[in-house]
């Protein structure tokens, strides 16, 4: 295959890698200010609130559930379907880039540096499940003290 038909080639699939890798970052960022949103919402509501303490805390650990739901449906769907859309991106990438005998090594060099999976690995990296895992635990956390103050006042 020729050069210039090779970074052609090369060139689409870095534009669906950015594509999905922006997909991911925007997935990403905006779960983290939804979550903030809501828990600063629920908080400023919950403290304005004429309704009794038990109330209060049965609604905090019902939000909270969904919340927590709702988060753990996120990371399915990074987990499953658009980290390893982009992993099967910058594997194809990779790909072309040992064709190009030294030419193009972009994906290669990022792949070296951040310890990016194998062409031929199927695993996701760990940092995914560390992304996810705090505000997960910080959601139990809310349902469990949410759920014995409920239980406690009344």
């Amino acid at each position: 295959m020729e050069s210039e038909q090779l970074i052609s080639i090369w060139d689409k699939y870095e534009h669906i890698a950015m594509h999905f890798n922006g997909l991911l970052i925007h997935l990403r960022t905006q779960a983290l200010g939804a979550v903030a949103t809501i828990v600063t919402a629920a908080g400023f509501l919950l403290t304005r609130s004429p309704e009794p303490l038990k109330h209060q805390w049965w609604a905090v650990c019902a939000v909270s559930v969904l919340l927590f739901f709702a988060w753990c449906t996120l990371w399915m769907i990074d987990v499953c379907y658009y980290s390893r859309l982009l992993l099967g991106a910058v594997n194809a990438l990779v790909k072309i880039e040992k064709q190009s005998d030294g030419l193009l090594d972009l994906s290669t060099q990022v792949q070296k540096l951040f310890g990016v999976p194998r062409e031929d690995a199927t695993l996701l990296n760990w940092q995914i499940y560390v992304f996810y895992m705090p505000v997960a635990l910080f959601l139990v956390c809310v349902i469990g003290v949410s759920l014995c103050q409920a239980l406690q006042s009344g």
